[in-house]
């Protein structure tokens, strides 16, 4: 789920505020939803208070949130045994990378950053892969390389090195699996370096997920 939008202040200020027990239950219904992180539950709050105003009711609102799937390529879960794979490959800016981060940093996360180099800003992303709890960081060219070169003398995690293409990232996973719980593909960067769209570089992280670790097919 993207960031809304805000709606003009006015507006903002003219709409309903839930409930401390509706708020309560929106918080927990959307820790238990497909919107995942912070974002998406201030997101959600604002998405509430804007059907409160059209005259929605707080069931209905819980309901949605429950039924509500999110788009391909943003945050989407795949899980093989104790493993997580998260496709981001939508987020080809570094704030969506950071907020991406920030859902993920209670486990083991490893996290794959970089792609097509538009000469974007990336001091913010360089200091939140700096300062999080991160486990691994693979960085791939061209604009992961040049955050890699940004964080060089930096105190890294142990497992932060550069890598060519996904697929050499997934070989030297699989060759040694117990490295990570949970990898996340959020580039923070276009896909135009390596693939045709963000569509294709997400479709091939989760092709190479299942090669690479969902169940072995028997010959």
């Amino acid at each position: 789920m993207d960031l809304i939008p805000q709606p003009p202040c006015d507006l903002v200020d003219k709409l309903p505020h839930p409930t401390p027990p509706f708020r309560a239950e929106l918080t927990r219904t959307v820790a238990g939803s497909a919107l995942k992180g912070e974002h998406n539950l201030q997101n959600a709050i604002l998405a509430a208070r804007l059907c409160q105003g059209a005259g929605a009711s707080e069931a209905d609102i819980l309901n949605g949130i429950r039924l509500f799937e999110p788009l391909p390529h943003r945050l989407q879960e795949m899980r093989f045994g104790t493993k997580l794979f998260i496709n981001d490959s939508i987020a080809t800016n570094p704030e969506a990378t950071k907020a991406a981060i920030r859902t993920y940093t209670d486990r083991r996360l490893s996290v794959i950053v970089g792609g097509y180099d538009r000469d974007q800003d990336f001091s913010g992303l360089a200091s939140c892969l700096r300062d999080a709890p991160l486990h691994q960081i693979w960085f791939l060219p061209d604009s992961g390389h040049r955050i890699a070169r940004m964080l060089e003398g930096a105190d890294l995690p142990a497992h932060a090195r550069r890598a060519q293409n996904l697929e050499e990232i997934f070989s030297l996973l699989g060759a040694d699996p117990d490295q990570f719980d949970v990898l996340l593909l959020s580039p923070g960067a276009p896909s135009f370096n390596q693939f045709r769209n963000y569509e294709q570089r997400g479709d091939t992280f989760l092709d190479l997920a299942r090669k690479h670790f969902g169940p072995k097919r028997r010959p």
